[in-house]
């Protein structure tokens, strides 16, 4: 077992459920190669701006997801925008109960 508390720190598998942009802004440089990202509630509303903190997440698709009812919600249907993976209700659950450890940013 390593003894390095950062080392121990980056093996974890975080999820991380932002639920605004100011969420976002505060998780972006915490977020580690091996955790998996979920936006949810106004969180959506950063796939749409040219200056978001997400752009450099877009290209790790298979760790970055959207709430695809939260996108529904908001009238945000033009999905040909969204360069990320879309899930459900059901896929939220199945992610909280396949990650080690979660963290929610509002």
């Amino acid at each position: 077992m390593p003894k390095d508390p950062d080392i121990l720190i980056r093996q974890i598998n975080m999820l991380h459920i932002i639920k605004s942009q100011s969420g976002l802004t505060d998780a972006i440089n915490l977020i580690q190669p091996d955790d998996a990202v979920l936006l949810v509630e106004d969180a959506v509303y950063a796939l749409f701006h040219q200056s978001s903190p997400l752009i450099g997440l877009k290209d790790q698709k298979d760790r970055f997801w959207v709430l695809q009812e939260d996108l529904v919600a908001r009238g945000l249907v033009d999905l040909a925008k969204v360069d990320a993976q879309l899930t459900d209700f059901k896929g939220f659950v199945y992610f909280t109960e396949q990650h080690a450890q979660s963290i929610t940013w509002d």
